[in-house]
C-alpha cells in the first residue's frame, strides 16, 4: 500500500461508517409487501398503544376453561378494524407467555400456523388450566393490518386477554 492511499484509508472507513449509520437511523422500510405503498407510506412508526385503537380487536372464543380438564382448543381472533383488513403478505407471528394458572400445547405460531383472511386472523390456541380465577393470557403478536393507502405495522404488540377458570365441583 502506498502513502497516498494509507492516508486515504481514514476517510474512506469514516465514510463508510457514516454510510451504516445514516442507514441504521433511517430504519428500514420493509414490513408492508402490499404493491403500490411506498416506503414513506408503508412504515408505521412505533405509536403508544393509546394511538393504536381502533386498529383491531383481539378475542377468544372461550369465556371459561375447567381447571385440570384434558386441554382444551380455543381460538384467538383478530380482526381489524373499521375500514382496514389484514395484512395477507406480512409475516404474522404469534407467541403466548406462560403464565400463573394457564399453559400452552404450542407457545409459538407463525404465518403458516395462523389462518389469515382479510376479515381476521385465526390462531388455533391449546391450552390448560392450573388453577381457578380471572387468568390473564398474554400474547405478543407481530402483525400487520391495512387500507388503500398505508399499512400499520404492530411489532411486539402485547395482548392481554381474559379467561376464567373454574373448578369443577363434585356433588355427593
Amino acid at each position: 500500500m502506498t502513502d497516498d492511499n494509507r492516508s486515504k484509508s481514514p476517510r474512506r472507513w469514516f465514510a463508510f461508517a457514516l454510510t451504516l449509520t445514516l442507514v441504521a437511523i433511517s430504519g428500514g422500510h420493509a414490513g408492508c409487501e402490499r404493491a403500490g405503498v411506498a416506503p414513506e407510506q408503508a412504515r408505521a412508526e412505533a405509536p403508544s398503544p393509546a394511538k393504536r385503537t381502533g386498529l383491531y380487536t383481539a378475542r377468544l372464543n372461550a369465556r371459561s376453561l375447567d381447571v385440570g380438564a384434558e386441554p382444551v382448543k380455543v381460538t384467538l381472533t383478530v380482526e381489524p378494524g373499521p375500514g382496514l383488513k389484514i395484512n395477507l403478505e406480512y409475516p404474522w407471528h404469534v407467541a403466548l407467555q406462560e403464565s400463573d394458572g394457564i399453559s400452552f400445547a404450542t407457545a409459538s405460531f407463525g404465518k403458516g400456523d395462523i389462518e389469515l383472511s382479510e376479515e381476521r386472523a385465526v390462531v388455533p390456541v391449546v391450552v390448560s388450566a392450573h388453577k381457578a380465577g380471572d387468568l390473564s393470557m398474554v400474547v405478543i403478536a407481530n402483525m400487520s393490518v391495512c387500507n388503500d393507502d398505508r399499512c400499520e405495522i404492530l411489532r411486539d404488540e402485547q395482548l392481554l386477554l381474559k379467561i376464567e377458570a373454574v373448578e369443577e365441583i363434585n356433588q355427593p
